[in-house]
Formats: C-alpha cells, structure tokens, sequence
C-alpha cells in the first residue's frame, strides 16, 4: 500500500512543533557529508523511507501530542532539509498571505535534486514564522551547495556556504553574519563553536568517523539520535540516545536498516512501504519481527525447524537406546 509523502508532511505540519535544540552541519571535503543530533524530551522516534514523485526519501519522525512530525529529510538526489528551533521567538503568523510561505513548508521541496532548485521556487516568496514556534532551516546537497535559510526583518535571510562546510544550531545565525565563528552567542552557541573549530580541523580529511566524533562533541543528554548522511552512497549512519559505540547503517536504495558496528550480531531489517517506519525503540529493545523479509522469515522458520527435528531425532536415538539395552537385558546378557 502506497502513501503519498507530501500529503502525510503537509497533513502533520499545521500543527508542527519543532524539536527543543538541534545541532546539524554539511561539509565538503573527499566527499559530501551532512550531521545531525536530533535533541528532544523523551518522546518516540520513526525513521522512515517514502517514495514521492520518483524519488525514494529518508525521514527521522517524532511523535508530539498524537502527531507524527518530520524534522529531518535527505532524498536519494541527495538533497538534506532539517528544521531546527530558533530562540529567541520571532514575530508569528497564524495566518499568511499569498505571496508568503511559512518556513517550515520547505520541506515539501524534498523532492527537488539541489539547494538552488529550492531557493528558486522560494524566490519570490516572503518566509514568515507560524504562530507558537520560530524556526529556521538548513539544506545541503551532494554537489557542493549548502544554505542556512532564516525570516528576516525586510525579507528572506540566506547564509550560504563557506570554507566548504556550515553549522547549525539555535540561535539566528543572521544576527551574526559578520561575526567570527568563536565571538557567536545565544542558544547553542557552545555546540555551534565547538562544530566549527572541529570541522575546520578537520575538513582536509573528512570520514563518517570524524562526523559521528563532531556530533559527540555537540550530543546533550536529549540526544535521542545522532545521525550521519553519505548523499553519495545514499547511506544514513545512526546511533541512538548517545550510545555512539553501536551504530546502525541505512541503505536509502535497499530500504533496509543494518548494523554496523558495535553489536555482537549481524542484523538486517527492511522498511516498510508508507510512511509507519522502523521505532527507535524497536531496534533499541531488538523487536524485529516486523520488519523482517520474507526470506529472512523463512530463514528463520527453517533454522527452528532444523533445531526442532534435531531435538527430536535425538530423543529417538536415546529411546531406542534405552530400549535395545532393555531388550538385551530381559534375554539375559549382561553388557550391551
């Protein structure tokens, strides 16, 4: 059963709430590659794969209040889209105007292939905050774009990429446009400087090693997942509530979860079609049932069945001992 994936973004986000305080970034170094500590109260986690017009789409979804909301996107082009919380508040709308466009409705550009193709149909748009929240955004792509993208007093503000990478946290990026990177303050601001200086650091070399060692540096104890993204291999890496010694791989092509690293067994499990997803928490308390293929059901059906009929074949072998030694018995041998 197919969903469509917008439909299900745009049904959950008129009632978005952004998660408390994130921490992302997208570097370009021997290849492109996007970090993020999705940080929040307790609450459940779905991560899940979609296919939207053509293009098959990761997503981490959370649940707050009965909803279900997306609040970070890679497509398989390659195009990363996160929302992240923004303090202090801004001027809210609860409604816009035709030629507004409240900015958490740019993830219903998902499907786009690059940053500039977003940028284009926000063109002539005014960004605005819905009422309750302020937001901003930060979108990469594989080929080498990346933008911070926040509503502005006079109009849209866009901080593009620089020294090959950028980082996002909390506060208005904006507000320090001219600012050197270790003079920053405000909300996040601590996660935010020690991002830069490490990813400056280390930018000539840069593996999914170095990304998960960055975001150990910016986790809080609300990190409820830590997440690393190869827009060229359409992978997503990911370790949960701060155990970064046990990581999961995600195959956006295969629509299949496995570990990596750090579990005493080989796992492999497949998404389901839609939007339901995989729970963080499944894969934390080992509930796999339900994600497994059919081969991989049958595998495991046929191994029970083997170990059944050993057991059995077993207790046939000693019944028939036991019974040949009674038999020599009752004839009057003593030794079988």
């Amino acid at each position: 059963m197919k969903k469509a994936f917008l439909c299900f973004l745009v049904a959950v986000i008129l009632s978005i709430t952004p998660a408390y305080a994130c921490s992302s970034f997208a570097i370009y170094s021997d290849q492109p590659i996007y970090g993020m500590n999705f940080d929040y109260y307790n609450t459940e986690i779905s991560l899940c794969i979609a296919e939207e017009k053509g293009q098959d789409i990761f997503a981490l979804v959370f649940r707050e209040g009965g909803l279900s909301i997306p609040s970070v996107l890679m497509n398989e082009s390659g195009l990363f889209i996160t929302l992240q919380v923004q303090y202090p508040s801004q001027e809210e709308k609860s409604k816009r105007n035709a030629d507004e466009l409240f900015i958490d409705e740019l993830i219903m550009y998902i499907t786009e292939p690059k940053v500039d193709e977003v940028l284009g149909e926000i063109r002539n748009k005014r960004l605005v905050h819905r009422s309750n929240y302020t937001l901003h955004a930060m979108l990469a792509d594989r080929e080498g774009d990346a933008a911070i993208i926040e509503v502005g007093t006079d109009g849209n503000e866009l901080l593009p990429l620089a020294d090959d990478f950028i980082v996002m946290t909390n506060f208005k990026n904006s507000d320090f446009r001219d600012v050197p990177w270790d003079e920053t303050s405000g909300t996040g601001a601590d996660r935010y400087r020690a991002a830069y200086k490490y990813l400056g650091q280390s930018r000539e070399t840069f593996s999914v090693d170095n990304a998960f060692e960055c975001l150990q540096k910016t986790a809080q104890a609300i990190t409820l997942c830590s997440m690393v993204f190869e827009p060229k291999e359409d992978f997503i890496y990911l370790a949960l509530n701060g155990d970064f010694e046990k990581l999961w791989k995600i195959s956006l092509k295969e629509k299949s979860i496995e570990t990596y690293r750090g579990f005493e067994e080989n796992i492999k499990l497949h998404f389901p079609e839609g939007t339901e997803g995989i729970l963080a928490s499944d894969l934390a308390q080992g509930n796999f049932s339900n994600f497994l293929r059919d081969d991989q059901e049958t595998s495991q059906k046929g191994i029970w069945v083997y170990l059944l009929f050993s057991a059995l074949g077993a207790a046939l072998i000693a019944g028939l001992f036991f019974l040949l030694r009674y038999v020599i018995k009752m004839r009057g041998y003593k030794h079988v």
